[in-house]
């Protein structure tokens, strides 16, 4: 994670991109200003190519306190909200990868760096704030809502929210006996069918 004016975004460095970019939306959010550039297209992850007309020059980021300045190309990403990639890498020199750990080392002006990669081991829970990026942004993702409970007892359960028609309601409640786990087989009736699975077999 990092910060361009005064907002957080999640960048992702990547090696394999010959580039710097940031999303088209999010660069309008910040209101970044942006200058035409030769057209560059561009192939993502997903094989699709994209066309990149527009640059931002000299744009603040700042990577756990320490400040970059660095030109993004405008692009239609999704994911990451801004790409550090061999653009960026070439300006710093000599890196220092652990992929083990997740860091980086290197000098920037005269002062050794090390930053420090984000793991995602545990999924947390969404924040309003964060789902209201999702949305904003068109990024891809998946919504999940998880219920735990008893499928012994809660699959037979009544519905605690009332039916709207307070006839079909009331009727459900006549009968909640129907809805209760049997705890014991069905009485005997007075004929007993069975389905022969094949002629004159026996049950």
């Amino acid at each position: 994670m990092g910060r361009v004016e005064q907002q957080q975004v999640n960048i992702l460095v990547d090696g394999g991109s010959t580039h710097n970019f940031i999303q088209a939306s999010v660069a309008r959010d910040l209101g970044l200003q942006h200058s035409p550039t030769p057209s560059l297209r561009v192939m993502v992850g997903s094989g699709q190519e994209l066309l990149c007309s527009h640059v931002c020059k000299g744009v603040q980021v700042i990577i756990q306190n320490h400040q970059f300045n660095v030109d993004l190309y405008v692009l239609g990403l999704r994911g990451a909200e801004i790409v550090l990639g061999a653009q960026w890498l070439k300006q710093l020199g000599p890196v220092l990868m652990d992929y083990h750990t997740l860091t980086m080392k290197f000098f920037h002006q005269g002062n050794c760096i090390e930053l420090q990669g984000e793991t995602f081991t545990i999924p947390s829970p969404l924040t309003f704030h964060q789902l209201q990026q999702i949305t904003r942004h068109d990024t891809e993702a998946q919504f999940f809502s998880l219920k735990v409970y008893d499928p012994t007892r809660e699959s037979l359960m009544l519905p605690s929210t009332p039916h709207p028609d307070p006839r079909i309601h009331s009727l459900l409640h006549h009968y909640a006996h129907l809805f209760e786990e049997p705890s014991h087989l069905p009485p005997p009736r007075n004929t007993d069918h069975h389905i022969s699975l094949v002629p004159n077999a026996t049950p």
